[in-house]
């Protein structure tokens, strides 16, 4: 929304040459297609990176167990980044607090864990996960997150030493904002071309591209809207011109009843709708 407000703040021509339409993808493959070395190596990378910019030794997760006694407590968890030595792994406290220190060795072995000991029920057979991100268990949305955004902070670093041409280039990516794995982007006309890093830079650039070529990332199709309508998350935006300039107006869009209204050809009947 704060990238929305800005455009329409900015009184952005709509006859400039670099606006571009909005345009919404989905990051697919993460679930099925993903190496598990590949998520290690870049989570380990992204682990590493943080402990030497916090001139950190080791991150500390202090854990709080649910009050017993209160029907709406829940477990709590804060991480810190700290440095010093580490006597201990975990650490007992008398107010049945937890602490647990983790290097990144540590860290290490509690993702490889994580993505090795997935498990699949089909009847009575357990199938292993060995490619992609466990959906199911409970980190997986930071699992997510900080594997493609170890590749945008790898994108986004080529600025140090940037000629104005590439600066230029990477300035258009404000207009680009991602939550989890919905990619949401505004009068930047640059972002397909730079969506996959392969081992040569985009050609006439210099620049590398942004996300592994093991993820697929087609934009969104949505035939029964008007192409100035665009969906992302349960939000519709809405381009039009107040002016010369290019605005966005905004509503809840919900998905379930847009398909079933406005599908084509028409749905005549959506039982579901009666629920509500």
């Amino acid at each position: 929304m704060d990238m929305l407000r800005h455009n329409n703040a900015d009184q952005h021509l709509v006859s400039h040459p670099d606006h571009h339409p909005a345009q919404a993808r989905d990051f697919t493959r993460l679930y099925t297609n993903l190496p598990h070395a590949l998520i290690q190596s870049a989570l380990d990378a992204m682990c590493t990176k943080c402990l030497e910019f916090a001139n950190a030794t080791h991150i500390a997760v202090v854990y709080t167990p649910a009050n017993p006694h209160n029907p709406n407590s829940t477990p709590q968890a804060d991480a810190h980044f700290r440095n010093g030595p580490t006597p201990a792994v975990r650490t007992e406290h008398a107010e049945k607090q937890t602490t647990y220190r983790l290097t990144t060795s540590d860290f290490s072995t509690v993702l490889r864990c994580l993505l090795a000991a997935t498990f699949i029920r089909f009847g009575p057979i357990l199938v292993r996960q060995f490619c992609g991100i466990p959906m199911g268990i409970s980190p997986a949305p930071f699992i997510v997150n900080l594997f493609l955004a170890w590749y945008e902070y790898q994108f986004l670093s080529q600025r140090t030493g940037a000629t104005a041409a590439q600066k230029k280039i990477l300035a258009a990516f404000r207009w680009s904002k991602r939550y989890l794995d919905d990619l949401l982007s505004l009068r930047n006309w640059h972002l397909a071309a730079f969506l996959t890093r392969h081992p040569q830079p985009v050609a006439d650039t210099g620049l590398h591209g942004i996300y592994p070529p093991e993820l697929d990332i087609p934009a969104q199709s949505h035939p029964h809207l008007p192409p100035t309508d665009i969906p992302f998350l349960d939000i519709l935006l809405s381009h039009r011109s107040r002016g010369a300039f290019s605005w966005y107006d905004t509503r809840l869009y919900e998905q379930t009843r847009a398909a079933c209204l406005l599908s084509r050809p028409p749905v005549p009947f959506c039982p579901h709708l009666l629920l509500r």
